[in-house]
Order: structure tokens, then sequence, then C-alpha cells
């Protein structure tokens, strides 16, 4: 690896097919990677400075937060968390925005990332929801029949 930058989000990655990259926008919170082949053509741009300058450019143009970046010598992985931006303009983007640290994209694919914690917050609600008893112990239907009743 030459460098990273970052925390990375570790989770369950699912493609997105490039008819939907074309058409779709980000959601705000989500974490969406690019992986691609890439040439790194100035080893003197990769700098804390002009990572720092990927960062806000990317922040200005699509409000996108840049979260975890990893560069080796013919793969790139941009993990960044959504905004409402165009996914195919972000895509477009890309390959300028990451010259400024001197690297080429010339292949690249638009992951989503479930990370793991959220995965693990919807097992335990569900488990809590299903050690109560169900929808009918937490909310008690008998006694929403019995209050119309009384409305009536």
């Amino acid at each position: 690896m030459r460098f990273s930058a970052g925390t990375e989000v570790v989770g369950d990655a699912v493609a997105l097919p490039i008819s939907y990259v074309e058409t779709a926008e980000s959601t705000v919170g989500a974490i969406y990677e690019v992986r691609g082949k890439c040439k790194v053509i100035d080893d003197s741009k990769v700098s804390k400075y002009n990572l720092i300058r990927v960062s806000e450019e990317l922040y200005n143009r699509f409000g996108a937060k840049l979260r975890y970046i990893e560069v080796n010598d013919d793969f790139v992985r941009v993990q960044v968390e959504g905004s409402p931006f165009a996914l195919g303009a972000f895509l477009l983007a890309l390959p300028e925005i990451l010259k400024i640290i001197g690297i080429l994209l010339v292949a690249a694919s638009v992951i989503l990332i479930i990370p793991k914690a959220q995965w693990e917050v919807f097992l335990l609600i569900v488990g809590l929801f299903l050690a109560l008893g169900g929808i009918g112990k937490v909310l008690d239907l008998s006694k929403i029949g019995k209050l119309s009743e009384e409305i009536v």
C-alpha cells in the first residue's frame, strides 16, 4: 500500500449497477465506496495538504465527506459519506479531483457500504421486540378495541 488516510468504514459491500449510478442520488449518511483502477502519475503530490484539498473539493462540489482513501500502485478506494448528490456526476468528477494527489483514475465502480453496527442495532431491536412478546403485548391491542367502544 502506498498510503491511506482517514477511518475506513467496514461493513457489507453492495455493488451498485452502473445503470443505477447514472441516474440515482446518494442518501444522506450512507457510505459509498469508489473502487477503481488507477495509476500514480506524480508521487510528489501525495501530501497531507493535498489530501485536505481533495476532501475540501469533494465537500464543496458535492457536500460529500471524505471518510477514507487508500492508494496502491494500481488500485484506489475512496469512501465518502453521502449527501444528496448525483452519483453519476460524482463519478465523472472524481478523476479530476484525484489528480490533485497525482492519481489518474482509469476505471471505477461504486459500492454501497452497510456498516456492521447498523445491522447489529437492527438485530438488537428485532431481538428486543421478540423478547417482549411481539406487537400484541407491546401495544396491547385489546385495549384499543375497548377504547373505540367507549368513544361510540
